[in-house]
């Protein structure tokens, strides 16, 4: 009745189903406030980062938050970020919150920076 995966299937046991693919649409990737990740990190989808990242990030969205502290570049269609940033920022979309503490040099198509917001380096807009 049970077979391994090594193992030809007995006439009697029905052919096992293939996985089906999972669709995640709309749900984002989170990475907890207390995760450390030493490495690059990408996603196709949307990616919530509440705690450290030292490496580059590419993403469809990228959310940081208030927690997150991030040393690396960021390439992405749309960036809303709230905690801090070490690196360079290149995407469409860029939303630097009342809390962003960021030191990066920006590239971007839309730029929206909230008072309180603190950024150190270049922004240069892209068409």
């Amino acid at each position: 009745m049970f077979c391994k995966p090594s193992d030809p299937p007995s006439k009697t046991s029905a052919p096992r189903p293939e996985a089906a693919p999972v669709s995640r649409a709309g749900v984002p990737s989170l990475l907890g406030a207390d995760l450390v990740i030493e490495g690059d990190v990408e996603c196709v989808g949307e990616v919530q980062i509440d705690g450290r990242v030292i490496g580059d990030i590419k993403a469809r969205s990228l959310v940081l938050s208030e927690q997150a502290n991030v040393k690396g570049d960021v390439s992405a269609g749309e960036v809303r970020l709230s905690g801090h940033l070490d690196g360079k920022i290149t995407a469409d979309s860029v939303a630097l919150g009342k809390t962003a503490k960021v030191k990066a040099d920006i590239t971007h198509k839309k730029l929206a920076v909230e008072p309180g917001a603190e950024l150190e380096g270049r922004v240069e807009y892209r068409d």
